[in-house]
């Protein structure tokens, strides 16, 4: 379980560990209330960052999460952010095939069995995540298994 006084740091010691490319980029992380997804990442377009900064909410219900969802579903956001970044791209819209690339960017980046966490937190109390929705449980699982096989010779 995650208290929301912890929320700034987790999300600095992510940026810290994971994102370099975003250390000096204004990113507001908000609780919010109400119904919605566990969180949300707003974006504006590239050229607006400077002044707007980015968005990320975060729904009250994120807080039950073990740390290890909570950062998964997290660094998802993150990635968002960097992928924007780096791709600077004028408008985000969000395809299908974007959320494949958000997940395994964030496979890539280490942070594979904290996604795999919050796909297992998530499909336990909601709809699972299928192919349209970014990488599946299994999916994530397999890769991790490839990459702990490959890590023993």
């Amino acid at each position: 379980m995650i208290l929301s006084n912890d929320i700034e740091s987790i999300t600095d010691k992510l940026i810290r560990d994971y994102y370099p490319e975003l250390k000096g980029i204004v990113i507001r992380v908000k609780l919010k209330k109400g119904k919605g997804f566990f969180m949300q990442t707003y974006l504006v377009p590239y050229f607006m960052y400077i002044f707007l900064g980015y968005r990320i909410e975060i729904h009250k219900s994120a807080l039950k999460m073990s740390k290890e969802s909570f950062i998964g579903c997290l660094g998802h956001e993150l990635e968002h952010i960097a992928y924007q970044h780096t791709m600077r791209s004028g408008f985000f819209d969000a395809s299908d095939q974007d959320e494949r690339v958000i997940d395994q960017r964030l496979i890539d980046r280490g942070l594979g069995k904290n996604l795999f966490a919050f796909l297992k937190h998530h499909n336990s109390k909601y709809k699972k995540y299928k192919k349209k929705d970014g990488l599946t449980e299994k999916e994530v699982e397999k890769q991790l298994q490839v990459f702990n096989e490959a890590a023993k010779y």
